[in-house]
């Protein structure tokens, strides 16, 4: 299980929260010890006199995930131990701007930056969200990476009542494709490519998830191509219960 408490106040016309999840965790049901571990701990503030109408925040967090649930994938992840400013008026959408930190193992450290422009109006329901990645290693033979993220959310699709999603993504050297650290000693050359395409529905008790997409992996002089199409159909008998089902195929 995880948990997570928040604790809220005010100083000095600023709006504070400070935030802990914690994660409880057994591998057997009822036998073994119980693993715990952080999972996250950061505060952010509101209200500073310097740029009042934004967030400041700092610590380690789950931050700008985007995700497809029937593959319990986030395709933008920008998880770590960092700090940031989130909530920058820059023309018609949000700017965002994060660093983080990681230590690694074996001395293996490096560093990264994350540009996040979201809510981009573009079309009637629909939203335009760009996302920039630069890493680097900071060891003997660490290497720098960057990567890029468009993604486009629309609003009640092809009138389905629920809405579609679509990602492309691009990555290189040790930048991973969901915007966080890859292997900080990955080739320069390294590329990486993927489409995602992701819509839901909901028309009375029906209702459903389907999610395609490819993606082309470069490293080590070596190109890998894998793909996965898929879809959760669920039925609403009563208020309370429904029917699921789910099927899907992957390759590679």
């Amino acid at each position: 299980g995880e948990f997570i408490l928040s604790q809220g106040g005010q100083a000095g016309g600023v709006d504070y929260k400070a935030y802990l999840m914690t994660n409880f965790f057994k591998e057997g049901t009822d036998i073994g010890d119980t693993k715990v571990g952080i999972n996250q701990i950061y505060a952010e503030g509101k209200g500073f006199d310097i740029a009042p109408n934004q967030t400041f925040w700092i610590g380690k967090r789950f931050y700008g995930r985007a995700d497809v649930h029937i593959v319990d994938t986030n395709f933008v992840e920008m998880d770590g131990v960092g700090g940031g400013i989130e909530g920058i008026a820059a023309g018609p959408g949000k700017l965002g701007f994060a660093y983080y930190r990681d230590d690694g193992t074996s001395n293996k450290a490096g560093n990264r930056f994350n540009v996040d422009y979201n809510s981009i109006p573009v079309n009637e329901g629909g939203k335009l969200r760009l996302v920039g990645t630069a890493v680097s290693g900071t060891f003997a033979g660490g290497t720098n990476g960057y990567g890029l993220t468009v993604q486009h959310n629309q609003d009640n699709f092809l009138g389905l009542g629920g809405g579609n999603v679509v990602w492309l993504q691009t990555s290189s050297g040790s930048a991973n494709l969901n915007a966080n650290f890859g292997s900080l000693s990955a080739q320069s050359s390294d590329r990486s490519v993927r489409l995602i395409e992701s819509f839901t529905w909901q028309k009375g008790p029906f209702g459903g998830q389907a999610l395609a997409f490819i993606q082309k992996d470069k490293a080590a002089g070596l190109t890998t191509t894998s793909a996965t199409i898929g879809g959760r159909a669920s039925y609403a008998f009563t208020k309370n219960f429904k029917l699921v089902s789910e099927l899907g195929v992957s390759t590679k």
